[in-house]
């Protein structure tokens, strides 16, 4: 089953990038649907780490497609602290 969230991925310039996107579980992981191209897909190739963001809030959905967005977002995502996710996530792998 292919089900909605919210994904957020680390855009080039060092910002948050926001999107709807489907995903699905494998055997216990998390799989990831991105159009090709696109930004998302460009940003997982390139810092390889994500956040899926659940909400039933349909404005959410509605201001990433229409660009209307009126929720906080962080100025600044620190690339150290996804770093160290990624050498995380290879140690549990």
């Amino acid at each position: 089953m292919i089900r909605e969230a919210i994904v957020t991925t680390l855009a080039a310039d060092g910002g948050a990038h926001i999107t709807p996107l489907g995903f699905r579980e494998e055997a216990g992981r998390v799989v990831l649907a991105p159009f090709v191209p696109s930004v998302t897909l460009e940003n997982l190739r390139r810092a390889g780490v994500a956040v899926l963001n659940f909400t039933d809030d349909v404005r959410v959905f509605a201001g990433c497609l229409t660009g209307r967005r009126h929720w906080p977002l962080l100025k600044k995502i620190r690339k150290k602290s996804l770093k160290d996710q990624k050498r995380r996530r290879k140690k549990v792998q």
